[in-house]
């Protein structure tokens, strides 16, 4: 089927992706699953409805779903004065159904399958989705909808805006540019944005399969590149020489990661992860009991007081930024990650003062000021980036994050490169294996505090897994713990060589998307509207509203 409309006809046109849903904040396939709108979705649909005021529309057409059907009321109920745009919404237009994929993650199927097998997949039949929709009979019904409900309103003279879904919305724009169906590929829509019938054509040019499956791989083996990045920066400062990078340039790109990794984060909903019983044990556990019990079992041993500060400081080292990205990219929820890299980051700052005054009798300022503002500091910072750029641009921040989220894994084999670089092989025999126990240490006590069979579990063994090592060498730095310093940084070669475990390890902790706890913490309700199939079996049968 294909529907040839006029240029006059597609300027009347609108094509607009639903706003960002829960299942799109955790990059997991909803299909026809009820997903709602999330905290920035919302403010996503208001910006479309600033981008179309003073649009003239007549008809507006929409999926059922409430994620596209609540976009439409936000954009179409909230900014006209005068004229109400006349609303259908047909079941036709509904997400296709991705069958054994639905609600499994974008990046654990990719890795599984790889990227390209993946699009293929999602972009036509395969026998991977098991009983999934047909490609086919997806097509149909979304192309039977355009035209018994789109089309003729076009040709009557109405402006029409359709708000649907990501490949309803990518199948109609090839569509209306008479392309071939057969060889879709994803065109990487934004949530939210309205895009005009008569730029399709300039919005699907600048899209490339190649590019869009290399951004991909790069998530998807973010722990051999990054992992590839720190022997290449060892090797590096060994033939060269050890050079060392400017810690706050190291800590400029951690950051920036950061926030690339957040801004599709439900950062303000954040806190209720810190606060609920079960976390807030877990934090209480990892960051004021292990270090009271590792500094007691050393009191008792006789240690001198410089071991108790180098145990403390490793103790209440808070969870590094580095475990956000990682989440994102091994299909983790991330903001149970980012919950427990604040409220660590913030609970250091009592710790940290205290437990040295605890220990030495005073609380040396010098040190705790310079962890702090490393550690906390640093991450209250991204903090209010992200929520500003959430705020004011959330369109343009909610894309960028979803087709650039691969800079963050660039950034972080660049950190990694330039922290090898600054190690001493010659070191390695004394250091590194006092590295690697540590390292294996934490491993061991984040598994332990993992809350097994949650849809938080992933998120949970990687927040403890990865310490702020950073935090620690400056810390030691400041201290004058020369040795300490020197173990905390040969720690990152281990601790970055671990991400090649956990790409492997870390799938067996993800709750299974069958399991109906996943519903619950998506917010997603069983489907309370007609089928799309039962739709096109009645003749597209639609809801219309005055």
């Amino acid at each position: 089927m294909t529907t040839v409309l006029t240029d006059e006809q597609l300027s009347r046109l609108y094509l607009v992706r639903h706003g960002e849903s829960t299942c799109n904040t955790v990059h997991r396939i909803a299909g026809m699953k009820d997903a709602p709108l999330t905290r920035l979705g919302r403010a996503q649909a208001a910006m479309a409805a600033r981008s179309l005021r003073g649009v003239h529309i007549d008809l507006v057409v929409s999926s059922p779903l409430s994620r596209a059907s609540s976009t439409a009321d936000a954009v179409f109920d909230s900014t006209r004065e005068n004229v109400v745009p006349r609303r259908v919404q047909d079941p036709r237009l509904m997400e296709r159904d991705f069958g054994a994929w639905t609600l499994h993650s974008k990046a654990i199927l990719q890795r599984e399958y790889g990227v390209a097998a993946y699009e293929s997949a999602m972009n036509g039949d395969s026998a991977l989705l098991g009983a999934a929709e047909t490609f086919g009979g997806f097509t149909k019904r979304v192309l039977d909808s355009f035209a018994d409900i789109v089309v003729p309103a076009l040709q009557q003279g109405q402006a029409v805006c359709v708000v649907a879904h990501k490949y309803v919305i990518e199948l109609l724009a090839r569509e209306v540019l008479q392309q071939d169906h057969g060889t879709a590929y994803d065109l990487r829509l934004p949530n939210s944005q309205a895009i005009p019938g008569g730029k399709v054509a300039k919005y699907v040019a600048r899209e490339s399969r190649r590019a869009n499956i290399a951004r991909d791989w790069v998530v998807v083996q973010h722990a051999a590149l990054i992992a590839g990045s720190l022997i290449a920066g060892v090797l590096c400062g060994a033939i060269t020489g050890n050079l060392q990078p400017p810690w706050w340039a190291m800590l400029i790109m951690l950051v920036v990661a950061t926030v690339i990794t957040i801004t599709r984060v439900e950062v303000e909903d954040a806190a209720k992860y810190s606060f609920s019983v079960s976390s807030a044990r877990r934090l209480a556990l990892r960051f004021i009991g292990l270090p009271i019990v590792v500094l007691t079992a050393l009191a008792i041993a006789g240690a001198p007081p410089t071991a108790l500060v180098a145990a403390l400081v490793s103790s209440i080292a808070p969870c590094s930024v580095v475990s956000a990205t990682v989440s994102r990219c091994q299909g983790g929820m991330v903001t149970p990650t980012y919950a427990d890299i604040v409220a660590s980051s913030v609970l250091v700052v009592v710790t940290l003062p205290l437990g040295i005054w605890l220990v030495t009798g005073t609380p040396q300022w010098g040190a705790t000021a310079v962890g702090v503002a490393a550690t906390t500091g640093s991450v209250l910072l991204a903090d209010l980036v992200v929520r500003a750029l959430r705020s004011r641009r959330p369109i343009q921040t909610g894309r960028f994050s979803e087709r650039h989220g691969y800079l963050a894994v660039v950034l972080l084999a660049a950190f990694a490169f330039l922290a090898g670089t600054s190690l001493h092989l010659a070191d390695s025999l004394r250091f590194g294996l006092l590295s690697v126990g540590i390292v294996l240490c934490y491993r061991i006590v984040s598994r332990g505090l993992t809350r097994s069979g949650g849809v938080e579990a992933v998120d949970d063994y990687l927040a403890f897994a990865y310490p702020n090592l950073f935090f620690m060498i400056l810390v030691f730095q400041q201290l004058g713990f020369g040795s300490d310093a020197q173990v905390a940084s040969w720690a990152i070669v281990p601790m970055f060589l671990a991400a090649l475990f956990d790409a492997r390890y870390v799938p067996r902790l993800e709750l299974s998307p069958e399991d109906p706890r996943w519903l619950s913490a998506l917010g997603i309700v069983q489907n309370q509207v007609e089928s799309p199939v039962s739709a096109a079996a009645g003749g597209g049968r639609c809801i219309t509203h005055k």
